[in-house]
């Protein structure tokens, strides 16, 4: 029950990051909102895991899968916010030349 409890926190936060949109560039608005989706799903699978699942019995199914999806979410996550920040770089990169000129 707490990782769904601790979920509504990152919703919470995506809404906000939707509507508010406190990042001058839409990419970083995407990337956190990613981040704050990753994080929701990470807690709901632990949440999951904590309300539904025997640890003492074995791990078939769809619950095998889920801690696979976790490193997923995490890797995924990871590789859009380099991304993110290389294009951030870039982006700054270009204004100080705009700049000079």
């Amino acid at each position: 029950m707490v990782g769904y409890i601790c979920a509504i926190v990152p919703v919470l936060g995506t809404v906000y990051l939707g509507i508010k949109r406190p990042y001058a560039h839409w990419y970083n608005v995407a990337r956190s909102i990613l981040n704050e989706m990753c994080v929701a799903a990470i807690l709901c699978i632990y949440g999951y895991f904590r309300s539904s699942v025997d640890y003492k019995g074995s791990m078939q199914g769809i619950n095998e899968m889920m801690p696979y999806l976790v490193y997923a979410l995490l890797l995924l996550s990871l590789i859009v916010n380099f991304a993110c920040m290389a294009k951030y770089a870039m982006d700054m990169r270009k204004a100080k030349e705009i700049s000079k000129q």
